[in-house]
């Protein structure tokens, strides 16, 4: 069995993630980069059936300008967080290649886990 360089194996990571993003878009973003343990206890698919926006606030604009870069802001109201869950997802972002600035990140958490509170998930009809 041949064996393949560390540079080799790079390339083919990112050649197989770009494909997955190509086949099956942002969803190929999840099994890419999995949540942290615990963290899928807020995320709440299809919650609040209507879709909420983002109240007015200076964060606001540091919200759409860095997370939409990477993904739609709805994909952002359909979650929910504590300030300790959004920073940790924001600081994983980062972490990923997002490029809001660290010192923002306790106040874009706060705004967010004001706006986008945990929601407890739907029990069985």
């Amino acid at each position: 069995m041949r064996k393949f360089s560390l540079t080799t194996w790079a390339c083919l990571v990112l050649l197989v993630s770009i494909l997955g993003i190509a086949l099956f878009g942002e969803r190929a973003l999840d099994l890419v980069f999995p949540s942290a343990e615990g963290e899928d206890d807020e995320y709440v698919e299809g919650a609040d059936l209507v879709q909420r926006t983002l109240p007015p606030a200076p964060e606001r604009a540091l919200v759409e300008m860095y997370c939409q870069t990477c993904h739609h802001l709805t994909r952002t109201q359909k979650s929910g967080g504590t300030v300790e869950g959004w920073t940790s997802r924001l600081e994983r972002m980062n972490t990923n290649g997002a490029m809001l600035p660290p010192e923002d990140i306790p106040r874009v958490a706060r705004y967010l886990a004001s706006a986008l509170p945990v929601r407890a998930r739907a029990g069985p009809p």
